[in-house]
């Protein structure tokens, strides 16, 4: 699986934990946990996930159906 940032969409690590994704198309921002932010971090860099868990899908699934992330070749 491989995924990015949809057009129009930055991420962010805060400094004290967490991160932040802007969507500057649609003008809206989200904040994300410490957990979250690994993920969509450790995603977008290409790192490899078979060892996803249920929780984690569900945050892939929602900034997908959120047009926030694309994964190609499928998910």
């Amino acid at each position: 699986m491989s995924a990015r940032l949809a057009p129009g969409v930055t991420f962010t690590r805060l400094p004290h934990g967490g991160g932040v994704v802007v969507n500057g198309t649609r003008l809206e921002l989200a904040e994300c946990g410490e957990r979250e932010a690994d993920l969509i971090a450790l995603l977008i860099a290409g790192v490899p996930r078979p060892d996803l868990t249920i929780t984690q899908r569900k945050v892939i699934d929602d900034l997908i159906a959120a047009n926030w992330l694309i994964v190609d070749g499928g998910w």
